[in-house]
């Protein structure tokens, strides 16, 4: 190859600096990546436990009429099959109301630090 006279070719400080440059800039995308994975499965872990939550409410609630109310109390479970990692918590207080209970659900994944809690009113059982 024959270069001409005042032909213009990249040094190799020019080249460095733009492959030093490409290498931030892919780094900086590779983090964003990693983070947008992350808050895909907290969000498919939220997705999961308000499903299961409103689920567990729903049979509990209809268990309670059928069982003419609640009585107060805790109850721990967990729920079977591909949930199982989930647990709950169902907590039921008397309030200042006669004959009515508070009933607070708590689901949670048992390898996660997050809960979800569902809270409604109940009839006390007689």
């Amino acid at each position: 190859m024959i270069l001409r006279i005042g032909s213009r070719a990249f040094t190799l400080v020019e080249i460095m600096l733009t492959v030093t440059i490409l290498a931030v800039g892919l780094i900086g995308i590779v983090r964003a990546y990693l983070v947008s994975i992350n808050a895909l499965g907290a969000g498919d872990e939220t997705v999961s436990a308000v499903c299961l939550a409103k689920e567990k409410m729903a049979r509990t609630e209809l268990e309670i009429r059928k069982d003419s109310g609640i009585s107060a109390g805790a109850r721990k479970g967990v729920f079977d099959g591909p949930d199982e990692g989930f647990a709950w918590e169902l907590n039921v207080a008397p309030t200042s109301v006669k004959d009515l209970n508070e009933a607070i659900l708590v689901v949670y994944n048992k390898a996660s630090l997050r809960k979800f809690s569902l809270a409604t009113y109940v009839e006390n059982k007689k």
